[in-house]
C-alpha cells in the first residue's frame, strides 16, 4: 500500500511540475546546445552511474566480458567521437538484439550467456513516472516507464521543430487512440507543456468496444482532471471510427478558416482516410500539417496525403527510446528525417535476415539522456534503415541536427494503421492456431504485409487451396481473437484492425523465397 501510495503521490507532484513550469524559446535553444556540446560526458555519466556502479544491468556483463572498464569505454569515445566509439563496441558484441531486450530470448556472446527480462534495462533513477504500453502486441506485455522529466525533454525538441517549421502557434489537432495506447495522451500532454495545447482529440477507439482494465478506463479522465487542478484544459477524446474520416476532415478545413494553419497528429493510413474524405468533399487542406508515425512512409502514401495541399512531417518513434527523429522540409526520400543527436546516437550493424540474400543494416540506439525511461546502449529496435550526413539547407539543420535517417522499416514487426504486432507471434498463429482451428499444418498458411496500391497497409493470410473449403471470415475472425487474448493493447489493436478490414483472407498456396524457402511471414521491403 505505501509504495502504491508513494508511486501515485511522485506521478501528481511530476505532472504539476510539468504542467506550470514555463518552457520557452530560448530556454529550448539553450538546452538543445548543451546537450549537443555534452554528448561525450553525458553518455559517460549515463554509463557510470546506470551500468558499471549497476549490478544488475545486462550491459555491465557484457561491456566486461567484451573487455571494457570504464576507463576503457572514456579513452575510446574521446579518441573517436560517440558514434565511432558505439561501432567499435558493437564490433566487439556490446549491443542488445531486439528479442534480447523484450526479454525473449537471452544474450549469447561467445561463451557468455545472460538471461534478462525486459525490466533489468529500465533506468534505475527515474522519480516520477507513469507505466504505459506500446501500440498493441500479444504475449508478454511491453510496458515503458514515461518520466515527466523525460516528456519535457522530449517536448524541448518539438518545440524547436514547429517553430523551425513556422507552425508553433497552429492548432493542434489529434486522431490518436485513448488508454492503453501511450501516443495520444503523450502527444495532448506535450501541447500543453508547450502552451499551445491540443484544439480536439479523437479516437479511433470507444473504450466500451474493448473492455479496457479499470486503470486505463480511468486514467485518460484521472490525467485531465489533475490537468485542470494544475490550470491546463485538456481536449475530452471523441470516438471518431476510421469509416468517418469526413468529420475529421470537415473539423480541420473549419480551422484553416480561421487560423489559416493547423497540424494534425495521426498514423499514416488515417491522414490517408482524411486526404480521401477530404477530396470526396472537395476540401482544400493547404495550410494543413500531418506530423505522422508508426507505419512506413512510401512514396505514394506521402503523394496521396499531399493530394490536398497538406504537408507531410514524418517522425520515428519506438516506445523504449521516444522520439528519435524528425522529418527534413527539404527531403531526399519519403520518409527524410533529422535525427535528434542531442538526445540519441545512432549507429547501425548488419546482420542476416532469414529469407533475404543480402545482409541488412538495422539501426542501433544509444540514449544520450539521463531521464531515458530505458538505458539503451547499441540496442536494436527492430527497424533497419539508412543513415546519412548532409546539408539540406532545411530549418532542423541549424539546430545542429546534421544526420539523416530515411528507409524506415522492420523484419521484426508488422504495422499497420499504427498498431504493432511482432512477427513472432504471427508466427504462431500461422503455425499452431490456424492448423488447429482449421486443418493442415503450418506449411499450409502463411502471413504476408501488402500496401493495397503502395498507400494503405493489410495483412493478408494465404490459406492452401489443399485445404478446400474454408470460411475465409471465419480465418480473419481467428486471428483477431488472438490478438485480444490477456490485454488491454491487444483488444485496442483487434478494434482498430477490424475496422479498417487489416486482416484479409487469400486462397492461394503460401509463397517461397528466392532461394525456395516457405517462410510463415512474409515482409516485403519497399523501395
Amino acid at each position: 500500500m505505501l509504495t502504491s501510495l508513494t508511486k501515485y503521490y511522485r506521478f501528481c507532484t511530476g505532472m504539476r511540475k510539468f504542467l506550470i513550469t514555463p518552457l520557452s524559446l530560448d530556454d529550448a535553444k539553450r538546452i538543445v546546445g548543451e546537450r549537443m556540446r555534452t554528448r561525450e560526458q553525458t553518455l559517460l555519466a549515463i554509463l557510470d552511474r546506470a551500468v558499471f556502479r549497476n549490478p544488475g544491468s545486462p550491459y555491465r556483463e557484457l561491456l566486461t566480458s567484451a573487455g571494457y572498464s570504464l576507463e576503457d569505454v572514456r579513452k575510446l569515445i574521446e579518441g573517436s567521437g560517440v558514434e565511432a566509439a558505439l561501432e567499435r563496441l558493437a564490433e566487439d558484441g556490446v549491443y542488445v538484439g531486439f528479442d534480447e531486450f523484450k526479454g525473449r530470448k537471452p544474450i549469447r556472446r561467445k561463451n557468455l550467456e545472460i538471461a534478462c527480462r525486459e525490466g533489468d534495462f529500465d533506468n534505475p533513477y527515474l522519480s516520477s513516472h507513469l507505466n504505459l504500453e506500446s501500440g498493441g502486441t500479444t504475449g508478454r506485455a511491453t510496458r515503458t516507464m514515461v518520466d515527466f522529466d523525460f516528456m519535457e525533454a522530449e517536448t524541448v525538441n518539438r518545440l524547436l521543430v514547429l517553430d523551425a517549421l513556422g507552425i508553433l502557434t497552429s492548432p493542434v489537432v489529434v486522431w490518436l487512440p485513448v488508454l492503453p495506447a501511450s501516443a495520444g495522451i503523450v502527444s495532448v500532454l506535450r501541447q500543453a507543456k508547450m502552451g499551445y495545447p491540443v484544439v480536439a482529440w479523437f479516437s479511433q477507439t470507444d473504450p466500451r468496444n474493448i473492455g479496457p482494465s479499470l486503470q486505463n478506463r480511468v486514467g485518460t479522465r484521472v490525467i485531465g482532471s489533475l490537468a485542470r487542478l494544475y490550470g491546463k484544459r485538456l481536449p475530452k477524446p471523441e470516438y471518431v471510427d476510421l469509416g468517418r474520416a469526413d468529420l475529421i476532415a470537415r473539423r480541420v478545413r473549419s480551422l484553416l478558416d480561421q487560423a489559416g494553419t493547423c497540424s494534425v497528429i495521426t498514423y499514416p493510413n488515417c491522414a490517408i482516410r482524411m486526404s480521401v474524405a477530404a477530396q470526396d468533399l472537395g476540401l482544400d487542406l493547404s495550410g494543413v500539417h500531418f506530423f505522422i508515425a508508426g507505419e512506413p512512409i512510401t512514396e505514394a502514401k506521402r503523394n496521396e496525403i499531399c493530394a490536398t495541399g497538406a504537408r507531410v512531417i514524418p517522425f520515428f518513434a519506438f516506445s523504449e527510446g521516444g522520439v528519435a527523429a524528425y522529418g527534413c522540409a527539404h527531403p531526399e526520400a519519403s520518409d527524410d528525417m533529422h535525427l535528434q543527436s542531442d538526445r540519441m546516437a545512432v549507429v547501425t550493424r548488419k546482420r542476416s535476415v532469414e529469407g533475404m540474400a543480402d545482409p541488412v543494416d538495422f539501426l542501433l540506439f544509444t540514449s544520450l539522456l539521463r531521464e531515458s525511461p530505458k538505458i539503451l546502449l547499441n540496442v536494436e529496435s527492430g527497424d533497419h534503415g539508412r543513415l546519412s550526413v548532409r546539408k539540406c539547407g532545411c530549418p532542423l539543420e541549424a539546430l545542429g541536427h546534421m544526420e539523416h535517417l530515411s528507409g524506415v522499416q522492420s523484419f521484426e514487426k508488422l504495422t499497420s494503421e499504427g498498431m504493432t504486432f511482432m512477427v513472432s507471434d504471427l508466427v504462431r498463429i500461422t503455425e499452431e492456431t490456424l492448423p488447429r482451428l482449421f486443418g493442415g499444418s503450418s506449411a499450409d498458411y502463411q502471413a504476408e504485409e501488402v500496401l493495397d496500391h503502395g498507400t494503405l497497409s493489410f495483412i493478408e493470410i494465404l490459406v492452401s487451396l489443399r485445404l478446400g473449403a474454408v470460411d475465409e471470415g471465419k480465418v480473419a475472425g481467428a486471428v483477431l481473437q488472438e490478438l485480444k487474448r490477456g490485454r488491454d493493447s491487444g483488444k485496442l489493436m483487434a478494434d482498430i484492425w477490424d475496422q479498417a478490414g487489416t486482416i484479409r483472407v487469400r486462397r492461394e498456396e503460401p509463397l517461397p523465397t528466392g532461394r525456395g524457402k516457405i517462410m510463415p511471414v512474409r515482409i516485403h521491403r519497399i523501395s
